[in-house]
């Protein structure tokens, strides 16, 4: 059963971050590979490198907010 849940685990983060990183524009197939891989450990990676892409496409010195 546990086997179980963390495969799915696993499973969803991956097509969590699939999504997320269209949405994005950042590379589908490096971090859909690399969430199947190491799972849900990936995500605060993948949401620096997120904000990362965000920061250097509106440039450094502008505000963002998020509502």
């Amino acid at each position: 059963m546990l086997t179980i849940m963390i495969v799915a685990s696993f499973i969803l983060s991956s097509i969590y971050i699939h999504i997320e990183s269209v949405i994005y524009g950042l590379s589908k197939r490096r971090w859909t590979c690399g969430a199947l891989l190491l799972g849900p450990m990936l995500l605060p990676m993948f949401e620096v490198s997120k904000h990362m892409a965000l920061r250097k496409a509106g440039g450094f010195n502008n505000v963002y907010f998020s509502a």
